[in-house]
């Protein structure tokens, strides 16, 4: 056989691989550019500033498979020492006065000078490059949006190339067999496409070469070369036709918009975590600065108590009492900076950040005025804006599609088929092919199956129509549910507001007591004294507390009604109408009633 012919058969074969590739871009870039168009225009159907996870430089690399210089372990080794080769150093016990106890607590809560210094603005535009609950809600976009590709390439012109070589080795013994031993080579080149509603098609070019082999061990070139040119088609009329066949397709579009959604639900919760994360951060340093304040007004009244103690006016339990209120108040500052510190590091691994990284949190509290809302109509708002919402609907649509084409799994196998066969003359030992036709071969056929045999398929339609009624169900629940969360998240606001003008209303009451006190103190008792402290230090706590649960109630209102709205960045998009409490300072102070009278009535 022509050594020369198989070389060209196998140089078409790679040529037409490299005509497909060529000036296409390096894998990552190729995927990416696609994954690209597919995220932007899931983006634009989404709308409402949702937006588009960056996909260059997310790939972590092609790794290697199985590595020669890795070995793989089946057992890989464990370190579970038993107990009696472990160490416990106990610590030798110190009496420690509450000076020094405070001096201690102090030291901890010092901040380096190269602390990086977060805002609530910062943490957020941090944490959305570097959280890894970010990072991971990105990843799963981007699967969903390469898996819509690789289900849309299944319903693209798909090229394959082939190559064969095969001998048949018949009987050696005599020449009987001499025609049983053959070498064939053949390229087979072509082109499939699956139809919209069913079935494929396909093009193909078939180049082949045989030759004795008992003539190829000798040298003899005499061979037989043969080139056709292949179309077929096979396309179904009944089951698997029509929109059931484009199922997967249909389906692999919605979900990347339900990812979308997904997505972009993500982005308004975490912008939700991350606020209320911060401020109760801030509202921690309040605390801590409030019981710092406390045990320096406990002090003096300790100090006041042993004085009047040592000059005969008080018994000297008064004194007991009032060191024993110092003490408890230095051990509670020493819990709030202890839980302080542990909320720090929690807060660092959700915005990404090194839990050994030294970081100054500012105190940077939102004011949003609190929006005029009812709850009938923030359940109207959030059942029609809500992404949850909208996408547990759809759902209930693909489940009725699901039905459908469980039903259509009960139909026959009616399936056309045909082919055409153009064959081209024989090249003999000539490089190439001779383009003029011979003769061309026909066949049309018709395939029909009865359906004697549809149990699994009877089966599979009920399961389809039962999940459908769960669907149907689960949609009704959760517009109950997020009816019922909008109504709470009204009555928080408006409950929190309340607490607010109580709260503020509690300092002014314990300042009041305590500076009655100070003005008689000799009609004060020392539990009167650290009494007053007790209740003042609480009531300003209640009071940042209370302002923070308003400004957080606020936006889990806007969450649950879906008018949540997020940067690209991960800050927040004011809305229409939304302004600062300061703005409407005055007014409110005019128009709130008293709220001791109103808790009265």
């Amino acid at each position: 056989m022509n050594v020369r012919l198989i070389e060209s058969i196998c140089l078409a074969g790679i040529l037409a691989c490299l005509v497909l590739s060529l000036g296409c871009e390096s894998d990552n870039q190729w995927v990416d550019s696609r994954l690209n168009r597919v995220l932007d225009a899931s983006s634009e159907d989404v709308g409402g500033n949702s937006d588009v996870p960056e996909t260059s430089g997310w790939m972590s690399g092609s790794g290697t498979a199985f590595p020669k210089d890795r070995p793989i372990d089946n057992k890989p080794h464990t370190d579970n020492p038993p107990a009696a080769d472990l160490q416990y150093q106990a610590q030798t016990e110190l009496e420690e006065d509450a000076d020094s106890i405070v001096r201690r607590m102090q030291s901890m809560a010092v901040v380096p000078d190269d602390a990086e210094v977060l805002t609530l603005e910062s943490s957020i535009k941090f944490a959305t490059l570097n959280s890894l609950d970010y990072i991971s809600a990105e990843e799963n976009y981007l699967i969903a949006g390469l898996a819509l590709l690789i289900e849309s390439h299944r319903w693209e012109p798909r090229f394959f190339n082939n190559f064969v070589i095969e001998s048949e080795l018949g009987d050696f013994v005599g020449l009987d067999g001499r025609f049983e031993n053959a070498l064939t080579v053949v390229n087979d080149f072509g082109v499939t496409q699956k139809l919209p509603y069913g079935g494929q098609v396909s093009a193909s070019l078939l180049v082949g070469t045989t030759n004795l082999l008992d003539q190829f061990l000798i040298g003899d070139n005499t061979f037989a070369s043969t080139a056709d040119l292949v179309l077929a088609g096979d396309i179904p009329l009944l089951r698997g036709s029509g929109l059931a066949a484009r199922e997967p397709l249909i389906q692999a579009r919605r979900n990347l918009i339900y990812s979308a959604r997904n997505f972009e639900e993500f982005r308004r919760k975490f912008y939700l975590d991350l606020v209320t994360a911060y401020l109760d951060l801030v509202v921690q340093q309040q605390s801590i600065d409030n019981a710092r304040r406390s045990v320096a007004q406990f002090k003096q009244v300790e100090s006041r108590s042993s004085a009047l103690v040592s000059s005969g006016r008080l018994e000297p339990f008064q004194a007991d009492l009032a060191k024993q209120d110092t003490l408890f108040e230095i051990d509670r500052l020493s819990g709030l900076q202890e839980s302080y510190q542990l909320a720090v590091d929690r807060f660092k691994l959700l915005i990404g950040m090194n839990t050994d990284q030294s970081v100054l949190i500012e105190r940077d509290m939102i004011a949003l005025a609190p929006p005029e809302a009812t709850p009938d109509a923030a359940v109207k708002v959030a059942l029609q804006f809500r992404l949850d919402v909208q996408t547990a609907r759809d759902q209930t649509e693909d489940l009725r599609r699901q039905v459908d084409i469980a039903k259509n799994g009960l139909l026959a196998d009616l399936n056309l088929n045909g082919s055409m066969i153009l064959p081209f003359a024989d090249t003999g030992n000539n490089i190439g092919i001779d383009m003029s036709p011979n003769d061309v071969s026909f066949t049309v056929g018709a395939t029909f199956s009865a359906p004697l045999d549809r149990v699994i398929e009877k089966y599979q339609l009920r399961q389809a129509q039962i999940r459908l009624e769960q669907g149907i169900r689960s949609y009704r629940n959760t517009r109950d549910q997020v009816a019922v969360e909008v109504r709470s998240r009204v009555r928080q606001i408006e409950r929190s507001q309340f607490s607010v003008l109580l709260q503020e209303r509690n300092v002014e009451i314990a300042e009041n007591r305590r500076a009655s006190i100070e003005a008689a103190p000799d009609r004060a008792s020392t539990r009167d004294r650290t009494d007053a402290v007790n209740a003042l230090r609480r009531a300003e706590d209640q009071r940042d507390r209370a302002a923070r649960d308003l400004q957080v109630a606020i936006l889990e209102f806007l969450a649950a009604s879906g008018r949540l709205r997020v940067e690209p960045d991960g800050t927040l998009l004011p809305i229409p109408g939304m302004r600062l409490q300061e703005e409407d300072e005055e007014k409110s102070v005019s128009v709130n009633p008293d709220p001791i009278k109103q808790a009265n009535s």
